[in-house]
This record gives structure tokens, sequence and C-alpha cells, in this order.
């Protein structure tokens, strides 16, 4: 099943999209046609969901790479398997 993107999630991306200036931060190539990764997932960290400083900027064929391949692009730092502490106020 497809994730519904709301407007703040299009706008994170775009975010992302615009700080790399359309260029993957993998290879490095300039391309319309990419993808907003995040480097830490929304699973694990759902507080980074939309900040753009967890989000690079990737090429559809870099962006497989890095989920076929996430040993070697968690080295390179295209994921992070950082984790969420929910800290609890009293």
């Amino acid at each position: 099943m497809a994730m519904k993107k709301t407007i703040s999630y299009i706008s994170w991306a775009r975010e992302v999209k615009e700080k790399a200036h359309s260029i993957c931060k993998r290879c490095w190539k300039y391309t319309e046609h990419g993808t907003s990764h995040h480097k830490a997932s929304k699973g694990t960290r759902p507080d980074l969901r939309l900040d753009v400083s967890n989000g690079i900027y990737l090429c559809f064929t870099c962006h497989r790479w890095v989920h076929d391949h996430p040993r070697l692009a968690k080295q390179d730092g295209f994921i992070s398997n950082e984790k969420y502490e929910l800290v609890h106020k009293i």
C-alpha cells in the first residue's frame, strides 16, 4: 500500500531537493527526478520525519543502492540507525 503524502511531507521533500540543488549526494549528478531520502528512517526517528537536516537528495539509482546495501550505506553516511528515545516529562 502506498503512503499518502501530506502537504508537509511534500514540502519537506522539496526543501531537501532545493538544499541539494537537485544534485545526488552519492554520485553527484544533477537530476530533477530524484528522491528525498530520510537518513534516519521515519520508523526509528518519527521526530525527524519533517526535519530537513535528516534528508538527503538521491537519484533513483543511488536511492535503490542505499536500500539494497544498508551496511555500506550506513558506513557512507546515507543511513543512520539512531533510535528515538521518548522522554517522559513529569
